[in-house]
């Protein structure tokens, strides 16, 4: 037994003795081969910093120069959409935006495929400020002839295609210029309406975490003014067609009009139709000249009747400002305004004479 135990002894000790030493070496591959391949990471990365181009990140390379019908099915086409909360626009158009813009399932001109949803592509001077209306009204609004002045208009629901009142983030608006002496009605309301804006504008992240934020705060908390005073800021950045409704024209049945009226009998036939007569006839009432800044945006005798609309007179004020529209009219007609006397100067001011021929020539 004795001779036995010391065998077994013996042969515990060998086998702890490979153990250790087979840790031992497995440790000392391991931590060589760890060394090795950190050097080679970090050798591969600068001789790829200084020999090889990197490409640049998705969220630019990937930004589109005009927005095709691919984009305007779904926004997220492009990686720049979700890679930010305020991501950068295609360059043919805005610089930025907030939101996706609203399809109009209701818009003849657009969906028939005639037109793009963003439909004013040929002068630069002008395209984005025209296409900033396509995103809040139809196109007869501007494009076709009507009877009364001002014109009578109506908001659609791009939803449903029907006779809608004013949107919400316009109330929101109206509300935040005069708010009530209860600010726990004033809280409410504002939630109440935030809410169905962000419904929809698609769901804008902006105004949901604003709602967030309503919920949660106490109204005697000192610093619940401030807290208005962002929701005011919110607000005031989501009224570029993001209303989840448009204006346009009203039937005499006080419908919304969204297409024109059937010209021919249904039985004609279309194959012995010019290009020319059908043209004609899918642009009946056309207006020769379409509207212009100063139809509209003007104190007297304009052709929108904002307050009627629902506009509140804080918002008509922005919107009849004569320094922007002065700016507006001036770029779209090839003259010249100067900064930073545009943001300066007196809004009362007469408009500047016409500039000589060479200034006109200018952008």
């Amino acid at each position: 037994m004795t001779r036995f135990a010391e065998v077994i002894k013996g042969v515990g000790g060998w086998s702890l003795r490979f153990l250790q030493s087979a840790a031992a070496r497995i440790y000392a591959l391991a931590l060589a081969g760890l060394t090795i391949w950190l050097t080679w990471v970090v050798m591969s990365y600068l001789v790829r910093g200084f020999f090889v181009s990197i490409p640049s990140p998705a969220q630019v390379a990937d930004l589109p120069h005009r927005i095709d019908a691919e984009m305007l099915q779904a926004g997220t086409a492009f990686a720049a959409f979700d890679g930010t909360d305020n991501p950068r626009m295609p360059l043919a158009h805005y610089h930025r935006f907030d939101a996706w813009y609203q399809p109009d399932r209701f818009n003849d001109c657009t969906r028939s495929g005639c037109h793009g949803p963003l439909p004013h592509q040929e002068h630069k001077e002008s395209r984005a400020f025209l296409n900033m209306h396509a995103t809040s009204m139809h196109c007869f609004a501007c494009h076709t002839e009507a009877a009364g002045h001002p014109l009578d208009l109506t908001w659609y629901d791009l939803a449903e295609g029907q006779a809608a009142p004013p949107p919400p983030i316009l109330r929101a608006y109206a509300l935040l210029a005069s708010p009530p002496e209860d600010l726990g009605a004033l809280r409410d309301r504002l939630i109440e309406l935030l809410r169905e804006s962000a419904s929809r504008a698609g769901g804008s992240r902006e105004m949901l975490l604003m709602v967030e934020h309503l919920e949660v705060a106490r109204i005697d908390d000192p610093r619940f003014p401030e807290l208005i005073a962002a929701a005011r800021s919110v607000v005031s950045g989501h009224m570029r067609g993001e209303y989840g409704a448009k204006l346009t024209l009203r039937n005499s049945d006080g419908t919304p009009r969204l297409g024109n009226p059937i010209t021919v009998p249904e039985d004609a036939a279309p194959s012995s139709a010019t290009v020319a007569a059908m043209l004609q006839q899918a642009h009946t009432g056309r207006a020769e000249h379409p509207r212009t800044c100063r139809d509209c945006h003007v104190r007297e005798g304009g052709a929108v009747d904002f307050a009627a609309l629902g506009y509140p007179p804080s918002r008509i004020e922005e919107l009849l400002r004569p320094l922007v529209i002065q700016a507006i009219s001036h770029s779209m007609e090839g003259r010249v305004f100067h900064l930073p006397g545009f943001t300066a100067g007196n809004e009362d001011a007469p408009e500047e004479d016409a500039p000589e021929e060479d200034d006109a020539q200018q952008p």
